[in-house]
């Protein structure tokens, strides 16, 4: 489970802000087109607020329409419940691609919504879902790769600023260290790399003592 990681990657992907909120009511989330960003509600299991970001991301990415702009175009608008299966879809088929726990997704309402309609709503429908599905899952992969090379980078960046650097210090005597005398110099520190080095000296020195 690397839930930390797995959300900052749908936020890097992500093309407006997702931002964590109190919300009223049984909502997980929403997509506000006029604010251009995603809130997502706070407290929920993080399973589920993986899921509500990707429904989310979907319907920002197949829903962001600025109706004062598009008044006149000939495509027909979408009612919501069209919009609702739509995102939903999307976030099932991504989810399952990423190993994301689907149990609680019921496609019921599916029926339900398809019922009445034309062949070429349906398949147009279910393009846009393929589409939109393909489209997140690869630009989650690069991002998760992209992150992880950062990663990599980033430790190896610090390995390369900290070379020669003491990390563990053992004072061979504790007494001339703390108050050398003029006859005795001060006993010098010994620096070692590693925890495990540090404690086998300790353990030298303690055995030795006795």
């Amino acid at each position: 489970n690397n839930f930390p990681q797995f959300f900052y990657v749908f936020k890097r992907t992500s093309k407006v802000p997702i931002d964590l909120e109190p919300m009223a009511g049984s909502k997980y989330g929403y997509f506000s087109p006029l604010e251009k960003r995603i809130a997502i509600r706070e407290g929920i299991s993080e399973t589920q607020m993986i899921k509500t970001a990707v429904h989310e991301l979907a319907h920002s990415r197949l829903h962001d329409i600025d109706e004062t702009t598009n008044s006149s175009s000939k495509l027909p608008k979408k009612d919501r419940e069209t919009k609702e299966v739509e995102a939903e879809s999307v976030a099932y088929t991504v989810c399952q691609h990423f190993g994301i726990d689907t149990g609680d997704y019921s496609f019921g309402y599916v029926a339900s919504w398809s019922s009445g309609r034309e062949l070429p709503e349906l398949k147009s429908s279910l393009s846009t879902i393929r589409s939109a599905a393909s489209s997140l899952i690869n630009e989650i992969e690069e991002n998760l790769i992209t992150i992880q090379k950062e990663q990599v980078k980033e430790a190896e960046n610090i390995q390369e600023s900290t070379k020669g650097i003491w990390h563990y210090y053992i004072i061979p005597d504790l007494m001339t260290w703390a108050r050398p005398t003029p006859e005795q110099e001060r006993s010098k520190l010994e620096s070692f790399t590693t925890f495990e080095q540090a404690a086998a000296r300790f353990h030298e020195l303690r055995n030795s003592a006795y």
